[in-house]
């Protein structure tokens, strides 16, 4: 399950509402958390993350077609323009 919420900058209002609302559901079911802030941001690829996620995001991003390159993948085009991962 993916989800997305508002109101987190006012303390969490929106994830904590959810977990309280599905408790029940959650302890039993969720394998992981992974809290994204500003995960989308203009038109250029960037990778901001913890060390121990940056060959799973790299690995991902290699199967992701360019929507700016034609038969080039985002990792293809983010590594030509000298990305690089980088610690939080």
């Amino acid at each position: 399950m993916l989800a997305s919420w508002d109101a987190e900058e006012y303390g969490l209002i929106g994830s904590t509402e959810w977990v309280e609302e599905f408790v029940t559901w959650t302890i039993p079911n969720v394998v992981a958390y992974i809290n994204m802030d500003v995960a989308v941001s203009g038109s250029n690829f960037h990778l901001v993350a913890a060390p121990e996620l940056w060959g799973l995001v790299e690995d991902t991003i290699k199967d992701v077609p360019s929507p700016k390159v034609p038969g080039k993948s985002v990792y293809d085009v983010w590594a030509a323009d000298g990305g690089k991962a980088r610690g939080t």
